[in-house]
């Protein structure tokens, strides 16, 4: 589960995601859509750093990523592996979330 508020940009996200049947999740959108403040949120929790807002620093955030235990998620699955395209290679390599 997302519960967030004041990520980055995020005004507030609530989503259920079900890995019952798939390993992973492809988020794809327009730009502007907070992708990128999605992908830092998780680079916070990967780096055991707190999220916040930009802009308005004293607004109160809320982060909570569980799975469907309630469980928190640990820094060390805010990580993913990634495939960097170049014009003459695919190299693969692990990666945070937020590059």
């Amino acid at each position: 589960m997302l519960d967030l508020e004041h990520c980055y940009g995020i005004k507030k996200l609530k989503a259920d995601l079900d890995f019952s049947k798939k390993s992973a999740i492809a988020i794809y959108a327009p730009n502007g859509a907070m992708k990128s403040s999605l992908a830092k949120t998780f680079q916070d929790i990967a780096d055991e750093e707190n999220s916040g807002d930009r802009i308005f620093k004293d607004r109160i955030n809320k982060r909570v990523v569980t799975d469907e235990k309630g469980t928190a998620l640990p820094p060390e699955k805010a990580l993913w592996s990634c495939f960097l395209t170049r014009k003459r290679s695919v190299t693969a390599r692990r990666r945070p979330l937020c590059w």
